[in-house]
């Protein structure tokens, strides 16, 4: 891949350090945070949400690879605002230099890369659902399955985007909104001399401050572990590492069969991992 002038190549490729959940994962906390600081309940990965919609498998093996499948439609957030209410839920995505912005008009357009993939993110839940349905329960095409069922029984899947220049898509601005004015409702009085008004005004303002600078810093550590990771020789220093590390566990367990524990190695790499 041919460098450009901002290194956002590096954002595109798949380098050593897990820089693209490291960041998804930074957001995804973020937000998960500002959602309880609302007193919302809110679940982080909530997994075995479709799990009820498989049908019984004949072998062990078989119903673990269905409950695999189910990973592609893991959403992000489950969020309770109130009791009584219905839950929604929501899938963080980051859109990066590359793929999303092109040039044209309407592409310059104030969050349109960001907004653009937060649309998108509803229909490719219904997508994996229904490809779900077909190879697990079977179901004819044209035909709504358990698992879309399911997911047509909560609200339409909010996408969370966020871009290369830390800006972020309108459901996320939606989000941190009603998220301040649910805190400014029940926390206002604890603001010395604050009105409900100040108060939801101090709570959106540190709400976006807070995303803005989760997203502008993950992005710069993807930016910096793309350099770090492509340099020359970069590759052969990894390998180098794991070789090291690998001969000294291997010296570390002959010691420990012809000695015993020791200083050098007290347990055995079975129960105790080396390094």
């Amino acid at each position: 891949t041919k460098l450009d002038k901002f290194g956002d190549a590096y954002t595109t490729q798949c380098l050593p350090g897990d820089g693209w959940r490291t960041r998804h994962d930074a957001l995804k906390w973020a937000l998960s945070d500002i959602c309880r600081s609302a007193r919302w309940s809110v679940e982080v990965e909530p997994t075995g949400l479709f799990a009820k919609c498989l049908p019984p498998s004949a072998t062990a093996a078989e119903q673990a690879e269905a409950h695999r499948s189910l990973q592609h439609i893991l959403p992000d957030l489950l969020v309770l605002e109130e009791p009584g209410a219905k839950s929604w839920i929501a899938d963080v995505k980051c859109v990066y230099s590359r793929g999303r912005y092109k040039p044209g008009r309407r592409d310059r357009l104030r969050r349109h890369a960001v907004n653009k993939r937060a649309k998108d993110v509803f229909a490719d839940y219904k997508k994996k659902a229904k490809e779900a349905d077909r190879t697990h329960n079977h179901t004819a095409d044209g035909v709504s399955g358990p698992i879309a069922k399911e997911l047509e029984s909560y609200p339409a899947v909010r996408g969370l985007a966020f871009g290369a220049f830390a800006e972020a898509s309108d459901s996320v601005e939606h989000l941190v909104t009603a998220a301040a004015d649910a805190e400014a409702q029940s926390e206002w009085h604890t603001l010395p001399g604050a009105s409900m008004t100040t108060a939801f005004s101090v709570f959106v303002a540190r709400n976006r401050r807070r995303l803005g600078i989760v997203a502008a810093r993950t992005y710069a550590r993807l930016l910096l572990n793309g350099s770090r990771n492509s340099a020359p020789g970069a590759a052969q220093a990894r390998l180098n590492r794991r070789l090291a590390h690998r001969r000294f566990e291997t010296e570390a367990e002959e010691h420990y069969s012809l000695f015993g524990p020791h200083v050098f190695a007290s347990l055995p790499r079975d129960e105790a991992r080396l390094g």
